[in-house]
């Protein structure tokens, strides 16, 4: 949904100013920027995607910045782009935006350094990766080639780019930009806190579970290193104000993380119940997320199957899910796999 102001202002305790611009990231999907001016130091958390729109809209946030707000800041005047987590919609605009932003240092942090620096290679990589899930997950072999053609939607525009600044722990930033580092819904999700505002990025959102992938597709994904992170969000004190990636501002972080893993626990149980209803062969994740998401359509299939196969993928390590078709899996090239209630 377009927001309904396409820049938004917060003020920060310690005096920070904060803007967040609305960018549409898709065709009818917005994603937020946001420009923190604190302490002298001007960083630009995340830049939209490549896909025209978002640029333009980046763009014209700053001139609403200077008109309406009277502010006197252009993308020349960055110092930093923080880049919160490699996922497209939030990195994709930086070729476009750097020819505005001479003077600006990169900073990500280093597991998703590649994403920036060695673009085509970690497409690659990831794209080889999540077919080989898709066949273990029982998607058919006429299927896969349309949603890895969606996956690559937009990917294969972006070209590697500098970085400057790899952010390898916890730390301070110029201008007093505490970041932190969340895995899960991506290797690299960073979340800052301004004062007594948390950029959340896609960390926390307040209308959906921000969405997971299993950890055989992506290292440090995973539904286990999320609910880490959570915990590790939910131990940030003080927190007035939750900005996300996403959708509207969270006026309680705190009791939105207990919502987000309450409804991953109800996930979790659910996909046990599913499973221990089957016959003796078991069901593949294509199964089970037909039963989690019933009439799931275009992009939101691809989404299905991977939050189906992080839930399967969480059980399945702790022992709580069992492969029903172990024989076939020893002896076949790369059959589906069926899961059973251990």
């Amino acid at each position: 949904m377009k927001p309904s102001q396409p820049v938004e202002f917060y003020l920060a305790a310690n005096g920070a100013q904060i803007f967040r611009i609305a960018v549409e990231a898709f065709t009818d999907f917005y994603a937020w920027v946001y420009l923190v001016l604190s302490d002298g130091v001007i960083t630009l958390l995340d830049t939209g995607s490549s896909y025209p729109c978002s640029i333009r809209d980046l763009l014209h946030g700053f001139d609403i910045i200077r008109e309406q707000f009277g502010v006197p800041v252009s993308p020349a005047d960055i110092d930093t782009i923080l880049i919160t987590h490699g996922h497209i919609d939030h990195y994709g605009g930086l070729n476009a935006l750097l020819p505005h932003a001479p003077q600006a240092r990169i900073a990500v942090h280093e597991l998703d350094l590649r994403v920036l620096t060695n673009h085509n290679e970690r497409v690659v990589m990831i794209s080889k990766r999540l077919d080989h899930f898709l066949c273990q997950a029982g998607v058919s072999t006429a299927s896969r080639p349309k949603l890895m053609q969606m996956y690559l939607m937009y990917k294969t525009f972006f070209r590697s780019v500098a970085v400057h600044d790899v952010i390898t722990q916890d730390a301070t930033l110029p201008g007093g930009l505490q970041v932190y580092h969340v895995p899960g819904h991506c290797s690299g999700m960073l979340v800052t806190r301004v004062g007594d505002v948390l950029l959340a990025a896609d960390q926390v959102l307040p209308r959906i579970t921000p969405h997971q992938a299993p950890e055989s597709i992506a290292s440090y994904t995973g539904l286990g290193h999320y609910f880490e992170s959570l915990r590790k969000v939910k131990a940030i004190p003080n927190i007035r104000l939750a900005l996300g990636g996403h959708e509207v501002p969270m006026p309680d972080l705190y009791a939105r993380v207990a919502e987000i893993e309450q409804s991953h626990q109800y996930r979790l149980s659910r996909t046990l119940d599913i499973c221990a209803a089957a016959d003796a062969a078991g069901l593949t994740v294509s199964d089970i997320s037909r039963e989690l998401f019933n009439g799931l359509s275009g992009y939101n299939v691809l989404l299905g199957l991977e939050e189906a196969g992080a839930h399967v993928e969480y059980l399945y390590q702790r022992g709580l899910l069992a492969v029903a078709n172990l024989d076939e899996l020893e002896k076949g090239e790369n059959p589906a796999i069926c899961y059973k209630r251990a």
